[in-house]
């Protein structure tokens, strides 16, 4: 398995990513109980930071981005996205998702 871990104020909604945390059982992480993970809010505001920051280059970080909306789209909170993805600097790449247009 492979995890990526950043602190907590890599990304500027750190604070609130820690935050809206929920806890999954059944990961397989941990032999009983349950683990933090990450909303599909704070996974697609990250997943755009780090396109935005490698040159909006990589097909794998907009593919990633592009599944968990296919996956979540529906039911994301609209509003949180749209604030954090104007406090990153990343409105537009939100919008090409929305709309559905390739990275």
């Amino acid at each position: 398995m492979k995890f990526d871990v950043f602190p907590m104020m890599y990304f500027a909604h750190g604070e609130d990513e820690l935050r809206r945390r929920q806890m999954q059982e059944g990961t397989g992480l941990v032999a009983e109980g349950a683990v933090p993970v990450v909303t599909a809010e704070d996974i697609i505001l990250a997943k755009l930071a780090w396109y935005r920051r490698g040159g909006e280059t990589s097909e794998r970080q907009w593919r990633d981005v592009e599944s968990v909306w296919t996956m979540r789209g529906p039911s994301l909170d609209w509003p949180y996205l749209t604030r954090w993805a104007g406090e990153m600097q990343t409105m537009d790449l939100l919008l090409r998702l929305a709309r559905g247009k390739a990275g």
